[in-house]
């Protein structure tokens, strides 16, 4: 699949001090997306590729099938914009989306280091739902609750054991051929074997408790709808004795965001008046920045799972756009968190002692001439 990805390559130099005199030599930011859909006439998978710093796309395959997507992963002027995901609805629809961030650093010191990443993954979510959508915008696709439709309906042309929809991320740190740190997590309606009904299966093996406050967002028992999401969650990678950085050497580290939405289910009856739905993003699609409000204050919030959701959670989907640092590697740590964006709490910075003490004189001189006698 990576022969699909054309790098969108932005390269600067950025210098930084400290104790260790390690410096970021070089960033690249890359964002590409691929979709295959319904065979065209001639019974070959209808396929579109994306690349760019911001792909904001809907491909609308009028035979069934159809996906939007939105991946971003471009450099502004102090910052790294950054978004992932994307949603895959009917028949034969296969969406996936992905960005990279490469990061080149140096130890201009005169000792070893050995790196250490502290980093962040943003507040996201993922889910499947009935929507009385036509396809053709996914964005605006709300939520079809009226009772009519559910999971037992969702079957045409799938095998039984198989998967109808899905949604699926894959989040890795890599430095070279070294996987430094990777979660995994996903979801999918399968097929009912031997009469037996059709089932949610859950893989959340490692990401439940590691990823801050995830919960499941819709309603406990729905078969229309099953939603999740977590917050901003901070890690710290510790790169193996084998890279450590030896004076004078560079090393690199990749920060890989790949999500994955399917479907292989027509939509429900004559009339295709219902259709499922996946939908998945490293950015907060039906959270804090979409159309389904806000998560509880903290103080209600072991409460929150035991309480009765609204029937209709899910109205569009809205995948979030992050701010990052401009990436820092100072006293063998690099430092690459989110400032801004849906559910990030901003951060306040601390200036360096060189810009407090330029403050301090140049406060000092005002004040001087302000206290000068007026001739």
């Amino acid at each position: 699949m990576d022969t699909f990805f054309k790098p969108l390559i932005v390269l600067f130099l950025l210098f930084m001090h400290g104790p260790l005199h390690a410096s970021i030599i070089a960033v690249l930011t890359e964002s590409t997306a691929m979709g295959t859909f319904r065979d065209d006439v001639d019974g070959n998978p209808i396929t579109v590729n994306y690349s760019g710093s911001q792909i904001n796309e809907t491909a609308e395959i009028v035979d069934g099938s159809s996906a939007i997507f939105d991946s971003t992963s471009s450099l502004g002027e102090d910052v790294i914009f950054f978004q992932n995901g994307n949603a895959s609805y009917g028949s034969q629809a296969l969406s996936v989306s992905r960005t990279v961030v490469d990061i080149s650093f140096e130890n201009t010191g005169s000792t070893s280091i050995r790196p250490t990443l502290n980093s962040q993954i943003t507040p996201a979510g993922l889910g499947i739902y009935v929507s009385g959508c036509g396809g053709r915008d996914l964005r605006t696709c709300e939520l079809r609750d009226d009772g009519d439709y559910d999971w037992q309906d969702v079957g045409n042309e799938v095998a039984p054991g198989e998967a109808a929809v899905g949604s699926y991320f894959d989040f890795k740190v890599v430095s070279g051929e070294d996987v430094l740190f990777e979660l995994t997590g996903g979801l999918s309606l399968i097929i009912g074997e031997n009469g037996n009904p059709n089932t949610i299966v859950q893989d959340f093996d490692g990401v439940e408790n590691f990823l801050t406050n995830f919960r499941q967002t819709s309603p406990e028992g729905t078969e229309q709808q099953i939603s999740f999401d977590w917050e901003a969650t901070d890690f710290l990678v510790e790169f193996p004795e084998w890279l450590t950085l030896d004076p004078g050497e560079t090393g690199t580290l990749s920060y890989i965001t790949e999500v994955t939405t399917f479907s292989n289910a027509f939509c429900y009856g004559e009339g295709r008046t219902a259709c499922p739905i996946a939908f998945g993003a490293f950015g907060d699609p039906i959270g804090r920045g979409g159309s389904s409000g806000s998560r509880p204050p903290e103080s209600e919030r072991q409460l929150f799972a035991t309480q009765t959701l609204p029937d209709s959670v899910i109205n569009g989907i809205d995948i979030g756009l992050y701010e990052f640092n401009i990436p820092s590697f100072e006293n063998g740590e690099i430092g690459f968190k989110a400032i801004s964006g849906p559910g990030i709490t901003p951060s306040v910075s601390v200036p360096e002692p060189t810009t407090i003490t330029l403050l301090m004189l140049g406060t000092a001189f005002f004040t001087m001439r302000r206290k000068r006698p007026l001739n």
